[in-house]
């Protein structure tokens, strides 16, 4: 019953975290917003990115894909973990988050 109860509750957390930065894209990115949402769909499904990944699932060029990132980037809804400047891979951080919970080492 535990198991079943936290996981109503994390598809809850995630269907709120969704609905919440699609409305921060819509508000906030303007007419760019349509590609910035696809890409968006796509972290739904994918909580790890690369461009190159992007332009195979959606379609978009690369610079389009990178400028939705760097967006998506500015309004933290995803953060780029490598620190490189090639092959770049961006994490949606609070969906992880999410998804972790629970999953920590038990004490000892």
């Amino acid at each position: 019953r535990e198991a079943a109860t936290q996981a109503v509750t994390t598809a809850k957390e995630i269907l709120d975290l969704v609905q919440r930065d699609a409305e921060l894209i819509s508000s906030k990115t303007g007419r760019r917003a349509g590609n910035i949402l696809r890409v968006h769909e796509l972290l739904k499904r994918k909580v790890l990115l690369d461009i190159g990944a992007i332009v195979r699932e959606i379609g978009i060029s690369k610079p389009t894909a990178a400028r939705a990132l760097e967006q998506l980037e500015e309004l933290g809804i995803v953060r780029e973990i490598t620190g490189q400047l090639r092959d770049r891979i961006f994490a949606y951080d609070q969906m992880l988050s999410i998804l972790e919970k629970g999953t920590e080492p038990l004490p000892e």
